[in-house]
């Protein structure tokens, strides 16, 4: 059992809003936590701890808790001090991911937050209500180009001081300079 009576009717870790309240239940005494919006969890019921969330979602639990650092990941807290993760957590784990992997930063994320809890489309149409992440998708796509003409100057620069390394086989006698 993860609470006794004991604990009296409000649970959390020092310096957290997620508590965890004790509720009678026809089998004995449970454990719920307060979560994101409200959501309640049940202990050993619906809730997971973070080693449970980092494997069906693929990542570490170092990576969820930096998440959690940044504002994109929310938790409860069991009496012990464990994050306690709801089912929503996967998805929104997973749109963190989807997003990390399709360039954007973690700060660009940030403004993508209020549309975290449910599968992102593979394709964003345009809504005025999404106006913000457009704008930050936007910016993001121009700071790629900007970087990629830069590095494609640098390379140009450097086969045209060294050109064996663009050659066939990469070898000098290869080249004729």
């Amino acid at each position: 059992m993860w609470a006794t009576a004991a604990h009296q009717d409000t649970l959390a870790a020092p310096g957290t809003a997620n508590r965890g309240r004790l509720r009678a239940a026809p089998d004995g005494i449970d454990v719920y936590f307060d979560h994101v919006g409200g959501e309640q969890l049940r202990a050993g019921g619906d809730a997971m701890l973070i080693g449970e969330l980092a494997e069906r979602t693929g990542t570490t639990t170092r990576a969820l808790r930096y998440y959690e650092e940044q504002g994109l990941l929310e938790s409860a807290r069991t009496p012990a001090g464990y994050r306690v993760y709801g089912p929503a957590a996967v998805t929104r784990v997973r749109d963190v991911r989807d997003l990390l992997a399709s360039g954007f930063t973690v700060e660009d994320v940030k403004s993508f937050v209020r549309h975290l809890d449910t599968d992102l489309l593979e394709v964003f149409t345009y809504s005025q209500a999404r106006a913000d992440a457009y704008a930050v998708g936007a910016h993001r796509v121009a700071e790629l180009e900007e970087r990629i003409a830069t590095l494609t100057r640098v390379r140009d620069i450097l086969v045209r001081r060294m050109p064996w390394p663009a050659a066939p086989g990469g070898a000098p006698e290869q080249c004729a300079t």
